[in-house]
């Protein structure tokens, strides 16, 4: 089941907890980035690497449906978002020194505004091969 949204999320780990209990933090953090990979796949983002005090996120341009509107979504969402100009495209979420934990969490916090704010949700192929 893909982990896009919270109610998603609440979903699976209720699920998880009927089956096994209380989850430990590890699990936490897997159910982390894979709903931040579930979110990135459907704006067309391939790749999610850490970068010091940032998540970089390459954009695979065959996957972007509606480049505009990604565009148009970013920039109304944060002022941390920005996007590279030099091959491949990258999104970047810029944050002070954090933990991954908390960049994980706000990565699906920013990235999950963005896809709501899509007029229609990508839902490419896989194209996430990495986090």
């Amino acid at each position: 089941t893909a982990m896009a949204t919270d109610a998603d999320r609440v979903d699976i780990i209720d699920e998880l907890i009927d089956r096994f209990g209380d989850l430990p933090a590890v699990v936490t953090t897997l159910l982390d980035v894979a709903q931040l990979r579930t979110i990135c796949n459907r704006l067309g983002i391939s790749r999610i690497n850490r970068k010091e005090n940032a998540l970089s996120m390459r954009l695979e341009d065959k996957y972007v449906k509606d480049p505009q509107a990604l565009l148009d979504a970013l920039r109304k969402t944060d002022p941390r978002l920005s996007v590279t100009v030099k091959q491949p495209t990258c999104i970047l979420l810029t944050l002070p020194p954090t933990t991954d934990a908390n960049l994980l969490k706000e990565g699906i916090k920013v990235m999950g505004k963005v896809l709501s704010l899509m007029p229609t949700a990508n839902e490419p192929e896989q194209v996430s091969d990495a986090v």
